[in-house]
């Protein structure tokens, strides 16, 4: 009786001995949509972001996790790598694709400017001016839409509030550095105002896919009503005359 019991112990033994053995060879498997196949050890893992496999050869493989269709634990079994796609980085070139950021400016598009200038001409004014813009980007070379502001006139004391189309016309596509010519054209609806014109050449410098940084330099062009005081003797009278507030303006802001 004893003897049957201590074979029976030394059979369990022997199949979780071996069970143990085979859980230590297995290790992990990430299938991909485009039909990789990476065989490693996961090393890191972003939640809901991504995640990083390192193979038996020493390589590191980085991939989004909305690529990922399974991750399995599975025996050692040919290639560490099997790819079907491109997609799929090493460290260094996920350090090089972070280097060379490449913006992708499809799709919505906003901005927000903040900027100053000097006044030019006749009448010619310094100008405090922030302004929003909000439109699509129908490719990477062409943006319509349009925004409102608020212009500051400085020496004529009043400010004007421009609601205008604003489009804009990139030189180059998927560049991090990219320069640009805008313009901006509608009108205030101020008392006493009337047309908004602003073009604009600019850089456009992303920082990462979806979100950039820009300056600008343009010419700011607003149509108002100016009111001068005149004497004729002992009385005075109120003379009112259309004009245009003109200056440079130079303008630094986010897209997104």
């Amino acid at each position: 009786m004893e003897k049957g019991l201590l074979k029976l112990l030394l059979a369990v033994i022997f199949v979780l001995s071996g069970a143990v053995a085979n859980a230590g060879e297995l290790q992990d498997v990430v299938y991909l949509n485009n039909g990789s196949i990476i065989r490693g050890t996961i090393v890191e893992q972003v939640p809901n972001k991504s995640l990083k496999v390192k193979t038996s050869d020493g390589s590191v493989f980085y991939c989004e996790l909305s690529d990922v269709m399974k991750i399995t634990k599975e025996e050692p079994v040919g290639d560490t790598f099997h790819g079907s796609g491109n997609y799929v980085m090493t460290r260094h070139e996920v350090t090089q694709e972070r280097r060379t950021v490449k913006l992708d400016r499809t799709g919505y598009r906003g901005f927000a400017d903040i900027g100053g200038g000097f006044g030019v001409g006749e009448n010619g004014d310094g100008v405090f001016s922030i302004s929003t813009s909000h439109g699509y980007q129908f490719n990477p070379y062409f943006f319509l839409g349009g925004g409102i502001g608020i212009d500051a006139h400085i020496g004529w004391g009043y400010n004007s509030v421009p609601i205008f189309v604003d489009s804009r016309l990139y030189f180059t596509s998927g560049k991090r550095v990219t320069p640009y010519f805008g313009v901006k054209l509608g009108f205030s609806p101020s008392e006493g105002d009337g047309l908004y014109f602003n073009p604009m050449f600019g850089v456009s410098i992303g920082l990462n896919r979806k979100l950039a940084i820009n300056v600008s330099l343009g010419y700011n062009l607003q149509r108002a009503d100016f009111y001068y005081i005149g004497y004729y003797g002992y009385d005075y009278y109120e003379e009112i005359d259309k004009g245009t507030i003109g200056g440079f303006m130079l303008k630094a802001g986010f897209e997104f």
